[in-house]
């Protein structure tokens, strides 16, 4: 089981996200995802806690994969993959983040549906969604492994 989080939850919206001018609250999609994973394997991190570590963001608030989840980046996929997608639901040991809307937001991957489409966890709303009714296509994926 894992915890449904807010980008635009109070507690953090409004942080920067390192040393950059980007918040939380409108660029944080990544990172959200990234700390709902952690939850699912037992690991409490909040965005706050990522967003505070200036390190792991480079000046223009790009993400350097550097923080200490419990996860490290296996592959990234810059187009929409459906059986790695799944090979990595499948997996106990992993998990994959979808990047949706022509690239500009990312929600955490939960299982595929009936549609087509894959359930996630939206880190703009903190609910369940359907990856393409909620943000139009699928146009790449994270793909984590466990450490």
């Amino acid at each position: 089981m894992f915890t449904y989080l807010s980008q635009r939850d109070p507690r953090w919206s409004n942080l920067r996200l390192g040393s950059s001018g980007l918040t939380v609250g409108r660029f944080g999609c990544l990172e959200t995802s990234l700390c709902m994973l952690a939850s699912y394997f037992g690991k409490i991190i909040t965005p706050d806690m990522v967003a505070r570590r200036t390190e792991s963001f480079d000046g223009g608030g790009e993400y350097l994969w550097n923080y200490p989840f419990p996860f490290t980046l296996e592959k990234r996929l810059d187009y929409r993959d459906d059986k790695e997608i799944m090979k990595s639901l499948k997996d106990p040991k992993r998990g994959v983040v979808l990047q949706v809307d022509n690239g500009e937001h990312f929600v955490l991957a939960l299982s595929k549906n009936w549609f087509g489409s894959y359930n996630c966890a939206d880190p703009w709303t903190g609910k369940k969604c359907d990856a393409v009714k909620a943000w139009h296509n699928i146009t790449g994926s994270r793909h984590l492994l466990l450490k």
